[in-house]
């Protein structure tokens, strides 16, 4: 079952970064990705009863405060993705009628979807960074991946500021402007550069809690 989650949670991942490079996609698949990706997020959901029927049970830490916070989110984030998406459609269910508030909405959704899936992931992956961090001070590479974790860092700042992330989350400007001659190997190597600033961001901050608490 482990794996089978793992499998799940991987598809969602990739099928997110290409969703969210809709100008790199076709709109048709973009549309057709998307209800698939809709429903590894249900089945996701499914697999994890386990975590709804012990919401009420045990003592709530920070980490689980923080988790459960970032699941409601996401889960309304995607509620309202489908919703949207419904709205502007002009494959899957040509309901017509695109309106500016839809697209506003699929827009604030996706963007903010974004932003919390890495958080769910830093929060779930933070033990593992934790050890990892560990292993490599054993490593004669260690100063080569903190190197390359720190280029990566200051890579993913730069292109969150490049496609001016901001306007989307806080819906600054009425339309979204995709760059439509982004080559793949620079959407992709942005979207993962991206992903590891909110995942590093996370963990410093747990890691900051963690030191504190420590320090009491």
């Amino acid at each position: 079952m482990k794996k089978v989650k793992i499998v799940i949670d991987a598809l969602m991942y990739a099928s997110l970064s290409i969703l969210l490079g809709y100008h790199i996609t076709d709109n048709k698949v973009h549309e057709y990705l998307g209800i698939f990706t809709f429903a590894l997020f249900m089945i996701h959901h499914l697999l994890n009863i386990s975590y709804y029927k012990n919401l009420f049970k045990g003592k709530y830490n920070f980490i689980r405060v923080m988790s459960l916070v970032t699941d409601i989110l996401m889960f309304v984030m995607m509620i309202g993705v489908m919703i949207s998406s419904m709205g502007i459609s002009s494959y899957v269910f040509k309901f017509g009628g695109t309106t500016k508030l839809l697209r506003s909405m699929h827009l604030f959704c996706t963007s903010w979807l974004f932003v919390l899936v890495n958080v769910h992931l830093a929060l779930h992956i933070y033990p593992y960074i934790s050890n990892f961090r560990i292993d490599i001070k054993k490593s004669m590479f260690e100063y080569a991946i903190y190197l390359i974790s720190i280029l990566l860092f200051a890579y993913g700042v730069y292109y969150l500021i490049d496609v001016k992330v901001w306007d989307s989350l806080f819906l600054l400007k009425d339309f979204k402007y995709y760059d439509y001659s982004e080559s793949l190997i620079h959407y992709y190597t942005g979207y993962i550069a991206s992903s590891f600033v909110v995942v590093m961001i996370i963990y410093l901050i747990l890691m900051m809690k963690l030191q504190r608490k420590k320090a009491k």
